[in-house]
This record gives C-alpha cells, sequence and structure tokens, in this order.
C-alpha cells in the first residue's frame, strides 16, 4: 500500500480531493472512536477513493489501480475493505451504478442526495436536510418508510449536456 500512501503524501496541501491528508487523518480519528483501525490497505482503498471525489469508482477499477501501485489485492478483499468502510460511514455504496464514492463530510451522518451522470461518472452530493422531514412524510404516506441515507439520481452534468 505504499506507493498509494506516497501518492497521498505528495499530495498534501495541494487541495486535491479536499486535501486528502486532512481527510485522512479525520476518518483515522472516527476509526479510534469507533475501536476500530484504519489499515494500510484500507487508508490505500480510501485515497484512491478521495483521488477520485468527482467520481465514482467500482471495486474492479479500485484493484486495478491498486495494481498501477504495485499493490495485487484480491476483488474479494477490495469487496470486505468497502465493506468496512461504509460501516464506518467513510464510504457509500451507490447502488444505482455499483460504484463508491467518499462521505463528503465525515462528521456529518445525515441524508445525502447523489447526483451522477450516466455520461461520465461525475458524481455530486448534496446534503438533503430540508428534504428529510418532507421525503419521509411523503413516503409515509405512501406506505413506506426511508430505510437508506442515500438518495440516488441518475442524471448528466452540466459539461456532458454542452
Amino acid at each position: 500500500m505504499r506507493h498509494v500512501v506516497e501518492e497521498i503524501h505528495r499530495l498534501k496541501g495541494t487541495g486535491t480531493a479536499g486535501d486528502v491528508q486532512t481527510w485522512l487523518a479525520r476518518a483515522r480519528a472516527r476509526c479510534e472512536q469507533r475501536g476500530v483501525r484504519l489499515t494500510p490497505l484500507r487508508a490505500a482503498v480510501l485515497g484512491v477513493l478521495l483521488l477520485r471525489e468527482k467520481k465514482f469508482v467500482t471495486a474492479y477499477e479500485l484493484v486495478d489501480r491498486l495494481r498501477e501501485h504495485d499493490q495485487i489485492v484480491p476483488p474479494m478483499t477490495v469487496y470486505r475493505v468497502l465493506d468496512f468502510l461504509i460501516a464506518q460511514g467513510l464510504v457509500h455504496r451507490l447502488d444505482t451504478v455499483n460504484g463508491y464514492v467518499p462521505v463528503r463530510d465525515v462528521q456529518d451522518s445525515g441524508r445525502y442526495l447523489v447526483a451522477i451522470c450516466i455520461r461520465c461518472a461525475k458524481v455530486r452530493q448534496v446534503d438533503t436536510t430540508i428534504l428529510g422531514e418532507p421525503l419521509d412524510e411523503e413516503l409515509g404516506r405512501a406506505g413506506f418508510t426511508c430505510d437508506s441515507s442515500i438518495v440516488e439520481v441518475r442524471a448528466i452534468c452540466d459539461s456532458c449536456r454542452s
């Protein structure tokens, strides 16, 4: 995992992916608070997601990206790492595209609307606090209860529409 971690260290202070180092430090602190470890492999997978923050990444793309850094990690191991990161509230799984993105704000565990460009895979997370109560009310009237903190919307981004 050294190669991915070195790339992340190289980016320190560049602002890339919302300052990856700061984000990883918050993720590490969150894991410590929960009594779990952000191992080097977990940090490397999270780092790859952070470096691609604006686009979703599939598990197999993660395997390939780690391989580019001379890290041979079997797909099942990557899936286990992703399950861990999801359980810690550090990563969202996007069901409609079978992809993954880092959680926008480690401190916030609210509900998100995630817009996914169907052409370029660009992802934008939007805090939906203002939608929460009205959405829950409408679901309740329809006889449903929301069991997810993520609402996914397949869309076309401004860049692809132009």
